[in-house]
């Protein structure tokens, strides 16, 4: 029952921080901050819960996020995208969902 629970909570903070991920994409300054607030504090519960993929490839998303969150471009969605999706491929293989399908990113 234990393991269950967890797999569960695990899943439901992946399925938090992917939302949220979705949300910071498009932030105006306004909303970046608060935003970013809300990724640490959920990037903490993967850090705590999370195998140890899920865990480096969060830290490597955060970096980017942090990193240009406040003057997001076309680049830097770009890239963080792509970290997004290396994070989801981890949090996929966790949860036993298995391989990630290919995404198109909307503009």
């Amino acid at each position: 029952q234990q393991t269950e629970d967890e797999g569960r909570n695990r899943q439901g903070t992946y399925q938090q921080m992917i939302a949220l991920v979705n949300e910071l994409q498009w932030a105006d300054s306004r909303q970046s901050k608060d935003l970013l607030n809300k990724w640490y504090f959920i990037n903490a519960g993967v850090a705590l819960l999370a195998p140890s993929d899920v865990v480096e490839r969060a830290r490597e998303l955060s970096k980017i996020l942090a990193g240009g969150v406040d003057r997001a471009d076309d680049a830097w969605r770009e890239r963080s995208v792509e970290a997004a999706r290396q994070v989801l491929s981890a949090m996929r293989k966790d949860i036993g969902s298995g391989e990630l399908p290919p995404i198109q990113v909307e503009r």
